[in-house]
């Protein structure tokens, strides 16, 4: 159910984690978040990260299906495109706790090839508005722990 490009009913094995149900149903769409899916059990309600899967492979992240389980795929929150000297250039979906050096981390890390760390510029697009603010800051700070 939800952001995925086939969504209907599947039969899953016990056997079987989240992100091979969702396989079988086409992967997750471009609106559908890869941070928050949702397994409802009854009463209850997993979340499971399958980028946090994917990336580090985490296991906890990416849980086995049981009888009667329903997977949602929520449409993805607000994200942040990550581009330059990264890892993984991309849209990262923002989680709850995440700053500037946490995002970095999910793009796998600055590459070899990055510099100028002391003057990095940030374009912000506020919500609903054409109105943009340009941001520098000192990223050498922020990836040693220190404040801009």
């Amino acid at each position: 159910m939800g952001q995925v490009k086939n969504p209907g009913l599947y039969f899953a094995q016990a056997t079987e984690r989240i992100s091979e149900i969702i396989y079988r149903a086409g992967d997750i769409d471009q609106k559908g978040s890869k941070n928050f899916v949702q397994i409802i059990r009854g009463e209850n309600i997993i979340i499971a990260d399958l980028e946090s899967f994917v990336q580090k492979g985490d296991k906890d992240s990416n849980p086995f299906v049981r009888e009667n389980d329903v997977v949602f795929v929520p449409l993805k929150g607000s994200c942040v495109n990550i581009y330059g000297e990264v890892n993984l250039a991309g849209a990262y979906e923002i989680k709850e706790g995440d700053d500037i050096k946490k995002l970095l981390e999910r793009t796998g890390g600055l590459t070899e090839k990055a510099a100028y760390l002391d003057e990095v510029k940030i374009k912000r697009i506020v919500k609903n508005k054409k109105e943009k603010v340009l941001i520098t800051l000192k990223l050498q700070y922020i990836i040693d722990g220190k404040s801009n």
